[in-house]
C-alpha cells in the first residue's frame, strides 16, 4: 500500500446487516442427519455490515446504509458500527421487520454454510436509498451487495453512477441484474462461481475476468480463493495478484467481504487497483484466522501479513 495515502473520498456501503448464530460442527449434516454443535457464538455479520467494518478497519471514512430492527440486535448492530466510527445516520430502524439473522455453520476445516432470514433488510425503502444518494459526491466509493432487494440494488447502481461516485458492486450472492445497469458499475468484483454465472461458458480460471467485462462491458475483479485474483478492464489491461497463504484456517465466514470492504477503503485512497488487491488480500487472509465473520484485524496488523 502506498505510504502516506490519504482518503480523499468516503466509503459509503450500501447493504445487509444480521445477527449471526455460529455452530462449530465436525462436518456438515446430511439431508435427515442430525449432528451435535461443539460450540455456539452470537455474532454480528451481513454482507453490507461485514464490508464496511472492513473498510472502517482498513481506514476509509465509512457510511452505512440499511434497515435494521428496531430490537435488541438492532441496537448491537448500531453499536457496533459507532466503535468502528461509521456513520450510520442514513440507516433506517424497521417498526415491521426484525433484525436479519444468519445461521452459520463452520465445519472442523474452516468451510461453512449459511442460511439467511432477511428480516428487515428486506425492508429497505427507496425513499431511504434516494436520501442517502443525496450525500454523494463524485470522489465517494458507493459499495452494494445482493441481500438487500434487487430493485433497491439497481437504483443504488443507477443513483451513485449520476452523482459520478465509483460504484463498486459485490454480485453475492449472485442475482441477476438488468443489463442496462452493468454500464453505470465501475468496478464488478465476483468469485469464481459467481463469474460463470454470468459468462455463461467454461473459461479458464485466469480467463474468468476478461471473459466478465467481455459479457458485462465493465471492469472487474475475480476472486479465486488459495489461487489470489484477477482483474480485467475495460480497455484491456489485466492484473493477477498472489493470495497470501494462511496455514490454519479456523473460520472462512465474512473472508471476501473483508476483501471488498478493504478494496474499497484503498480504492478511496485512490490507490492502484492491484495495490488495492494485494491490501484485500492480505486482510482477507488474516480473517480466516479467527472466528466471526468481522474477525479481520485493522489496516496495520494486515499489513504486516502481506
Amino acid at each position: 500500500m502506498s505510504d502516506g495515502a490519504v482518503n480523499t473520498g468516503r466509503v459509503f456501503v450500501f447493504g445487509s446487516a444480521n445477527h449471526d448464530h455460529v455452530l462449530v460442527v465436525e462436518e456438515f449434516p446430511r439431508s435427515g442427519e442430525t449432528v451435535l454443535s461443539g460450540a455456539y457464538s452470537l455474532g454480528l455479520g451481513g454482507k453490507g455490515a461485514n464490508q464496511a467494518v472492513a473498510a472502517a478497519r482498513a481506514g476509509g471514512l465509512v457510511a452505512f446504509v440499511g434497515s435494521i430492527g428496531s430490537d435488541q440486535p438492532g441496537d448491537d448492530v448500531l453499536a457496533n458500527f459507532a466503535a468502528h466510527g461509521i456513520d450510520t445516520s442514513s440507516t433506517a430502524r424497521s417498526a415491521d421487520e426484525a433484525t436479519g439473522v444468519a445461521i452459520v455453520l463452520v465445519d472442523a476445516h474452516g468451510s461453512n454454510e449459511i442460511i439467511v432470514a432477511p428480516g428487515a433488510n428486506a425492508d429497505l425503502a427507496a425513499t431511504t436509498v434516494d436520501a442517502a444518494l443525496d450525500d454523494i459526491a463524485r470522489n465517494d466509493i458507493v459499495v452494494v451487495q445482493c441481500e438487500i432487494p434487487i430493485p433497491r440494488v439497481e437504483q443504488i447502481i443507477r443513483g451513485a453512477a449520476r452523482r459520478q461516485a465509483t460504484v463498486v458492486v459485490n454480485l453475492a450472492p449472485y442475482a441477476e441484474l438488468e443489463r442496462t445497469t452493468f454500464s453505470d458499475i465501475s468496478l464488478l468484483v465476483v468469485n469464481e462461481s459467481e463469474a460463470r454465472s454470468l459468462v455463461g461458458a467454461a473459461p479458464a480460471a485466469e480467463d474468468l475476468a476478461t471473459a466478465v467485462v467481455t459479457a458485462t462491458g465493465c471492469a472487474c475483479v475475480v476472486t479465486l480463493g488459495e489461487r489470489g485474483s484477477v482483474f480485467a478492464s475495460t480497455r484491456g489491461r489485466v492484473a493477477a495478484v498472489d493470495a497470501v497463504i494462511v496455514r490454519d484456517v479456523v473460520d472462512t465466514t465474512g473472508a471476501g467481504d473483508v476483501y471488498v470492504g478493504t478494496l474499497a477503503a484503498s480504492l478511496a485512497r485512490r490507490e492502484d487497483i492491484v495495490a488495492a488487491m494485494a491490501a484485500a488480500s492480505a486482510a482477507a487472509a488474516a480473517s480466516v484466522s479467527s472466528p466471526g465473520a468481522q474477525s479481520q484485524p485493522d489496516r496495520a496488523a494486515a499489513e504486516a501479513i502481506a
